[in-house]
């Protein structure tokens, strides 16, 4: 029964062309992302009587949505690559512990399957790249995925174009701009500062918005600034 199942998953998978070429460590990921759920809908088949209606309608929700979800996990794969062989290799061997390849797929596949936006998982990728390779810890890794997670895509895309500085301000950023970074905590609450050119300029305005970048909104920037 288990290879039954598994072969009625198995072709929309492996045969989409957006698999192609995502290299070694690309197919030991999508092994330990796709493999547990795979395995999971077996058993769960196997354990409850009225199973086959459940996967039934898992089938039909997964046919709509595995499409744009592989694209999503292609695009975080193919970052991965990038790294020197001799990195990935040292990933590949850690991946090799049952326990930590079945972390790596369930934190994977749960935030791969919020993102809303393509350039998003390739984002994803990156940072993840910079884990595998040992540039971020852990934490920094999970704190990081959770603000692309969290953030409107371009919010993200004009704080990468960010030239630098500690803070951030009109009008080289919208007020709403300003305001979502400081909702997923890559700046301190805005503040209104007296524009100092108004009196020389009438038609300049009193006041702008700015907000200075927190601790996790510089280490976040140097990592997407090349964006």
């Amino acid at each position: 029964m288990e290879q039954t199942q598994n072969d009625e998953f198995k072709p929309a998978l492996v045969s989409s062309h957006a698999l192609d070429n995502i290299g070694a460590v690309g197919t030991a990921l999508f092994d330990a992302v796709v493999g547990p759920a795979l395995q999971l809908l077996t058993k769960t088949a196997e354990a409850i009587p009225f199973a086959g209606v459940a996967i039934s309608g898992i089938k039909a929700v997964y046919d709509i949505r595995h499409q744009v979800f592989l694209r999503m996990l292609t695009r975080f794969l193919k970052e991965l690559d990038n790294a020197p062989a001799d990195e990935i290799e040292d990933f590949l061997q850690d991946l090799k512990d049952p326990s930590y390849n079945q972390k790596v797929g369930e934190e994977l596949i749960l935030i791969l399957n919020r993102l809303d936006s393509f350039d998003k998982a390739t984002l994803l990728g990156r940072i993840f790249g910079l884990f595998m390779r040992k540039r971020i810890d852990d934490d920094s890794c999970k704190r990081y995925s959770s603000l692309v997670d969290r953030a409107y895509l371009p919010d993200l895309m004009a704080f990468a174009r960010f030239t630098g500085g500690h803070s951030i301000s009109e009008p080289h950023f919208s007020v709403m701009e300003i305001q979502g970074l400081a909702l997923i905590g890559v700046v301190h609450s805005p503040v209104m500062e007296i524009n100092d050119e108004a009196g020389n300029n009438p038609g300049a305005p009193s006041h702008y918005m700015s907000a200075g970048l927190t601790e996790v909104g510089i280490g976040f920037h140097e990592l997407i600034k090349h964006l």
